[in-house]
């Protein structure tokens, strides 16, 4: 820290007090800092002030059963402020007879000779029209007034000519910020660093571009343009491996290099072996952006904000895992719970505190919990159609999507309870989600059979989440509202309908149906006979032919 202000705030002295360290540490505290003169004085050393004025400051200094008197002088440059500093000093000799040691500044001279050069009094050539030169006739007189100010204003205050060098060096200062948005603006670069004057580095930009711009036929200079072997440009045009990343981002300082988010290194470095679902979730986590009722209802998912479990009026990712009860008691059961108040510290704070210093216990409590793998074995199901009871009209529906176009397409058949095809329809909504497929095929299901005048009908699809949607309440601000409330319509029609979930292998014949619509044109196509890619899917549902499926207890 001590380094970081040295260099930031270009510290020409520097005191520190009350270190709390002595002896070798002290000094390689001292040593560490980087000036070229330092002491350090031991706290056996008594220094009080006694007296001071507006030029110098007096200390009486005991040390060892020694008292002597210090004095640090920082003189006015103006020779008639400066000559009541002499006696100011001659009243301090009269009122002590103790050893007085001073230094400082006393900007004066004792005798001509320790004078050193002169003052220049052309500073500045005539120029040929050019911006620089052109400032440079402004700055030069600027130069010779404002010496001829100082040197009037030492040997007496005059209040119009301190407000005329005040003027003089704004006038200057903006002479100097001209010229450095000149040089900015020739070098062709953007970046411009508030405050800095370094033209150095804007005068070699010029000098750069102008020389790239007189280079001619490449051939004509080809030391400057060094050519690469094969190997090497193999080398820098191929992709960037996992193990390039790790080594990056291990090769930082633990706690340097913070990113936009404020994560410092150690947090990849720390968690890199996580499973990667576990990475993104911690990282979804750490840049808040789980979906909670804050997030759903700035989305439109939801209307209200606030916690399902405790009520509290906003459900935010700070609250959701570290102030709401019920996740405190789930911190508590886990023995994570010895941390400061959770309302006490930062969410980012509390969470990063607790990543690095509880991450053992969490995992060993997990495999320890975790429940026998054998419980978790899949295994193999036989899944098949089933025909609805006789008098019932049976609708499989399903959805399909175009991963590279995102165009939809939906598809569905209407059966009888021997599993003789009735009639079908393909529909091409255009662009949009599965979801969405999915909705529009059960729309134009339920459409087709009631034109068709049957009034009891079942309706399947293998998608679980539209059927949820079909058999809750939905909030306006869904983004599928009006798909959803027409085949709530339908559904709740003057007939006997219900709508469930099957699972894939089930719905074979609505799925080929769906993937062939988008072959189709836009809009609703309508078959009245059996299309030829289906008579085999259809046969062998209606001889019940079972398919495998993979499932888990």
């Amino acid at each position: 820290m001590l380094e970081e202000l040295t260099k930031a705030y270009a510290i020409d002295v520097f005191a520190i007090l009350e270190p709390q360290i002595s002896g070798p540490r002290a000094l390689s505290v001292a040593q560490s800092l980087g000036f070229s003169h330092y002491h350090i004085v031991d706290a056996s050393v008594s220094l009080q002030v006694v007296a001071h004025s507006s030029q110098s400051i007096t200390a009486l200094v005991t040390l060892r059963n020694h008292r002597w008197l210090l004095t640090i002088v920082y003189a006015n440059p103006c020779p008639g402020i400066r000559e009541a500093l002499w006696k100011y000093f001659d009243g301090l000799i009269e009122a002590s007879n103790l050893p007085w040691l001073v230094l400082g500044d006393f900007n004066d001279i004792v005798s001509v000779d320790e004078k050193c050069g002169e003052f220049v009094t052309n500073l500045w050539s005539s120029g040929d029209g050019h911006a620089v030169h052109r400032s440079a006739r402004l700055v030069a007189p600027w130069h010779l007034e404002s010496a001829g100010i100082q040197k009037k204003l030492c040997h007496e205050h005059n209040p119009f000519l301190s407000e005329l060098e005040v003027e003089l060096t704004k006038d200057y200062n903006l002479l100097l910020d001209q010229e450095e948005t000149f040089w900015l603006q020739k070098s062709r670069n953007t970046w411009l660093k508030e405050g800095d004057r370094n033209t150095r580095f804007f005068h070699l930009s010029t000098v750069v571009v102008l020389c790239s711009d007189m280079v001619g036929d490449y051939a004509l200079l080809p030391q400057l343009y060094p050519s690469l072997e094969e190997a090497d440009l193999e080398g820098l045009s191929c992709l960037v491996s996992i193990e390039e990343i790790k080594n990056s981002v291990f090769a930082i300082g633990r706690l340097k290099a913070q990113g936009p988010d404020g994560l410092p290194a150690l947090f990849y470095q720390d968690y890199w072996g996580l499973a990667p679902k576990a990475k993104t979730f911690l990282w979804i986590v750490c840049h808040r952006k789980l979906l909670t009722n804050v997030q759903r209802q700035k989305r439109g998912l939801t209307q209200v904000p606030t916690c399902p479990r405790c009520d509290y009026p906003m459900e935010t990712v700070a609250h959701l895992f570290k102030d709401c009860p019920l996740s405190l008691a789930i911190w508590n059961c886990l023995q994570l719970g010895n941390n400061p108040s959770p309302d006490m510290v930062d969410f980012k704070e509390w969470l990063l505190r607790n990543l690095q210093s509880k991450r053992k216990y969490v995992l060993e409590w997990f495999n320890a919990t975790k429940p026998p793998s054998l419980s978790y074995m899949p295994f193999v199901v036989q899944l098949h159609w089933i025909a609805p009871t006789y008098g019932v009209c049976k609708i499989n529906t399903d959805g399909s999507r175009n991963c590279v176009s995102g165009f939809i397409s939906a598809g569905g058949l209407l059966r009888d309870n021997y599993g003789a095809w009735i009639k079908g329809f393909s529909v091409n909504p255009g662009v949009g989600s599965v979801l969405e497929a999915e909705l529009w095929g059960i729309f134009g299901g339920l459409h087709l059979a009631w034109e068709s005048s049957f009034r009891v009908v079942e309706v399947e699809s293998d998608s679980s989440v539209a059927v949820a949607l079909l058999s809750s309440s939905t909030i306006s601000t869904h983004p599928l509202f009006s798909l959803i409330r027409c085949c709530k319509l339908k559904v709740q029609a003057g007939w006997r309908c219900s709508v469930k979930h099957i699972f894939r292998e089930q719905n074979v014949a609505a799925d080929v149906l769906a993937s062939k619509s988008s072959e189709f044109g836009t809009g609703v196509q309508y078959f009245t006979e059996v299309p030829t890619f289906l008579a085999t899917c259809l046969a062998e549902d209606a001889i019940g032919v079972s398919r495998s499926r993979v499932v888990c207890a």
